[in-house]
């Protein structure tokens, strides 16, 4: 079974389904199926990856060894135990895997061959993502380890398990690093369309913040006026933001209090 033969079929045509299984596929796996509500999202993931067949109908799930729910977080138990009926009236019996980093192992059905496959990165459709070297996670018993372990492997040069309480812990810092940062870049394009600009004035500066930190902790790498207790410049900024953007204002007051605190001398 631990071949580059393995056939996975996937539940889900989002932007980790698309990347994940072409990405699979690249590496000599056999994706031979698609299953999604949207169906003509399916269809376009299965021409991409140069598959044949695609469904919305879960019932239609063809013989596999592995099969990916690449759904949101909130429909993974509830696919899970659908898929759990329809295994049990076939004559295969896959690995059931998820890949989200803030779901339980035990959102899988208690009937199922379980395991996760989360990889740590940010997905969207329209930026192609290149796992080399981004980190995997994986969760199972011994025999479901061994098989995303080798999944894993073939796609990327970092794999970790661990369990699902590490596993949240570890997304909650993503969310942090991720999800929070490029938000900001939202409110900080919304500021510098009060200048006449947009958030692109930034990109040398946001770029030269990623770049430090290959070489420098997060800790050393901190600049601004908080870290530097210029208290005259945070005030002057906090009377800004109140006046043209009163939504955000407790953020900037929170924030540069907390740098402020970490940087005392």
């Amino acid at each position: 079974m631990l071949t580059p033969n393995l056939i996975i079929n996937f539940v889900g045509s989002g932007s980790i389904a698309t990347h994940l299984s072409n990405a699979l596929h690249k590496a000599g796996y056999l994706v031979p199926q698609i299953i999604s509500n949207n169906i003509e999202e399916a269809k376009e993931l299965a021409d991409k990856i140069g598959i044949a067949t695609c469904t919305n109908n879960l019932g239609e799930l063809l013989p596999c060894d592995v099969v990916i729910l690449a759904v949101p977080d909130s429909q993974i138990e509830i696919v899970s135990k659908e898929l759990s009926e329809i295994l049990s009236k076939k004559y295969f019996n896959p690995i059931v895997v998820h890949c989200s980093g803030g779901t339980s192992i035990n959102a899988l059905d208690s009937n199922s061959r379980k395991g996760v496959f989360w990889p740590l990165q940010t997905f969207t459709k329209v930026k192609e993502v290149y796992f080399d070297d981004v980190p995997i996670f994986i969760e199972g018993d011994t025999e479901c380890v061994a098989i995303l372990k080798l999944m894993g492997q073939s796609i990327c040069k970092e794999i970790h398990e661990i369990d699902s309480e590490k596993r949240l812990i570890l997304h909650t810092g993503a969310v942090y690093a991720s999800n929070f940062t490029n938000y900001m870049l939202t409110i900080a394009d919304q500021i510098a369309s009060k200048a006449g600009f947009d958030y692109n004035i930034y990109m040398p500066l946001f770029n030269e913040v990623v770049e430090k930190l290959e070489y420098l902790h997060p800790i050393d790498a901190q600049t601004g006026p908080s870290k530097r207790h210029d208290l005259n410049t945070v005030k002057l900024q906090l009377e800004l933001m109140e006046k043209f953007f009163p939504q955000y204002s407790f953020l900037y007051k929170e924030l540069s209090q907390l740098i402020d605190a970490k940087y005392q001398l």
